[in-house]
């Protein structure tokens, strides 16, 4: 059996500021005591969240499905052709034309080159 882990570190008063030291250097929300919010009658005042509009989410992957369909080879080959030709994806190619066609399809999921937006640590 390998001994080699550090042990856990000793809880100590110093714990509140080391975590959010911890919590400011990965970005995680701060920490606020309620007392430090709290207001007439010792109620705590909640900050109104600012409202997101539903349509710029993209809708999560979750909730994605897939489809399969057989076409003729020289669909495909022109479904390549625009999505080469415009720098977008097939998906966006189809998506697009379902849109023109009259379905109902956010603009948030309508992804142009397959990537979503990554949430970067630094």
């Amino acid at each position: 059996m390998n001994n080699s882990r550090k042990p856990f570190l000793a809880l100590d008063a110093d714990i509140d500021s080391r975590l959010e030291r911890l919590a400011e250097e990965k970005g995680v929300a701060t920490m606020v005591k309620p007392s430090d919010q709290a207001g007439e009658g010792g109620r705590v005042a909640l900050k109104a969240e600012p409202k997101v509009d539903p349509e710029s989410i993209p809708t999560p992957r979750a909730h994605m499905k897939n489809f399969s369909i057989e076409i003729p080879d020289y669909v495909w080959r022109e479904l390549k052709l625009r999505a080469f030709h415009r720098g977008t994806t097939i998906k966006h190619v189809i998506m697009t034309s379902l849109k023109a066609e009259g379905f109902e399809i956010r603009n948030a999921d309508m992804i142009e080159d397959g990537r979503r937006d990554r949430v970067s640590n630094e």
